[in-house]
């Protein structure tokens, strides 16, 4: 069903993961929310589903993205807010607590992908086509359109989550030609695909992730800052194995060397240029 230029070219196309009706085989997402409610029982995960974070409903919130109401679920306090779990909390310095972070008062997310054995999990979508082809278009790697790949990315995520908005495009999702937005609007579209949401992020350094930034007295808030997170702050590779240094140190030393040392928090070649990616 691979057509034309040899790409995925719908949602019709898309390759998806499709989980099956005996216990063993279910979505992990429906299994955990059902074992929540099943905790005794010895055949289920008792954990509870995912949260969804802050910076995600934030991005939704402040560009009208109509996709909020899919991926997230209003919190169980008031059955009417929706409000996210922030990212890089202290829980030494009881940062959550100060902050009223609960399992009440944060939202899971939507029953859309939890309350089907059966989900369909995204493996690789026509959207992020869409959104390769933009980037491609924007950075002149091809002479093809970068709004209009861009346009088409955000459209066939808003289907593929049967989402019918056509004001979202010209309005929040409104092109503003920049790699930020094209490469922070495959961010959203690929929603719980935390692996390439990650490599995207190490890749462009986008989307711009944000933390806050508190001063407390005890459990009292006295200060609070939403900034940004530098990209340092994150890991970008793992380290060598003990038994490289063991077995193997000179060319470890070497290896090291050249890429400024050995920790999680190097980056691999390819992610070290944010704007303009050099390839060997």
């Amino acid at each position: 069903i691979i057509q034309g230029d040899h790409l995925i070219s719908s949602n019709e196309e898309s390759a998806l993961f499709t989980y099956i009706e005996a216990q063993d085989w279910w979505s992990p997402y429906y299994e955990t929310n059902i074992g929540s409610k099943n905790p005794s029982s010895p055949n289920l995960t008792g954990t509870s589903v995912p949260k969804i974070s802050e910076l995600m409903v934030r991005q939704l919130q402040e560009t009208n993205d109509p996709r909020l109401d899919v991926f997230a679920q209003p919190i169980e306090m008031d059955n009417t807010t929706i409000k996210g779990v922030p990212n890089l909390m202290n829980a030494t310095l009881k940062e959550n607590q100060a902050m009223g972070i609960g399992v009440s008062s944060t939202s899971y997310i939507g029953p859309y992908f939890f309350d089907n054995p059966l989900y369909t999990n995204p493996l690789l979508t026509y959207a992020e086509v869409c959104f390769l082809k933009a980037e491609a278009a924007f950075r002149g790697w091809t002479t093809e359109n970068a709004e209009e790949w861009y346009e088409k990315g955000v459209r066939s995520s808003l289907e593929f989550y049967q989402v019918e908005d056509t004001a979202f495009i010209n309005g929040g999702a409104a092109f503003n030609n920049t790699l930020e937005q094209i490469i922070t609007q495959k961010w959203v579209a690929l929603f719980l695909n935390g692996w390439e949401a990650f490599a995207e992020y190490r890749r462009t350094g986008f989307p711009q992730l944000k933390k806050w930034d508190l001063e407390l007295d005890g459990i009292r808030v006295t200060k609070a800052a939403w900034v940004n997170v530098p990209r340092n702050y994150l890991p970008g590779r793992l380290p060598y194995p003990d038994d490289e240094v063991d077995l193997n140190y000179s060319n470890y030393k070497e290896a090291a060397d050249k890429q400024g040392g050995d920790s999680y928090y190097q980056q691999v070649w390819w992610s070290r240029q944010f704007e303009e990616i050099a390839y060997p």
